[in-house]
């Protein structure tokens, strides 16, 4: 019997990842642990865009956003919905399952019963008017859009923007870190789900 007989092909790229040590010590990771990193990273990125409002650093602001959305939205499906083999194939650096467009839709309609991202908005010296989305899309690429909002927009705007973004990421860790805290006491997803949808989590915020 060949050495990659105990291994099953990947469903989405048909490799064998668990031939791969690091992926194999990926696979073998309990949930609550890759949602801790996932909590962790929000928390860094966190710290990283207060210390850029706080050094006038709004460029640099801006790159993080989409990030730290993309470490949320991972750190939930890591958590509460990905089976370890969708977790390896994410991991292995073969194209995801979801980009972060289908993996908000299926986070915020499977976990959250939601179908949004939460309502935020930024609006550009011409008065032009960003949602979520759009705002997430445009610093993920630096298109010449959110170059100059970073760069006209009056100090009054972009803080009232900072306070909503500051509150939205700590909302964030903290969800990220009571699901991990929950699967480690042995919680199951679908309970855990629906403390989450019935607003009972221990997180004290809302996604």
């Amino acid at each position: 019997m060949s050495a990659s007989a105990n291994h099953t092909n990947c469903s989405r790229c048909k490799k064998q990842h668990l031939l791969d040590p690091f992926l194999a010590w990926v696979h073998a990771l309990p949930k609550c642990e890759l949602t801790r990193f996932y909590a962790n990273a929000v928390g860094e990125l966190l710290l990283s865009v207060r210390d850029d409002v706080e050094s006038g650093r709004r460029i640099s602001y801006f790159t993080r956003l989409r990030l730290s959305m993309e470490c949320y939205l991972k750190g939930v499906w890591v958590g509460l919905i990905a089976s370890a083999d969708e977790v390896v194939h994410d991991a292995s650096g073969e194209r995801p399952f979801f980009l972060i467009e289908k993996l908000q839709r299926r986070v915020f309609s499977e976990v959250l019963g939601q179908s949004v991202l939460p309502s935020f908005s930024f609006t550009t010296p011409n008065g032009t008017k960003f949602d979520a989305t759009d705002l997430l899309n445009s610093s993920a690429h630096m298109t010449v859009s959110s170059i100059l909002a970073a760069h006209y927009t009056t100090p009054q705007q972009f803080m009232q923007f900072h306070f909503q973004i500051d509150k939205l990421m700590v909302g964030h860790n903290n969800l990220l870190h009571d699901v991990a805290d929950q699967l480690k006491k042995g919680k199951s997803r679908k309970q855990i789900i629906a403390d989450l949808r019935s607003g009972t989590s221990q997180a004290n915020s809302a996604p």
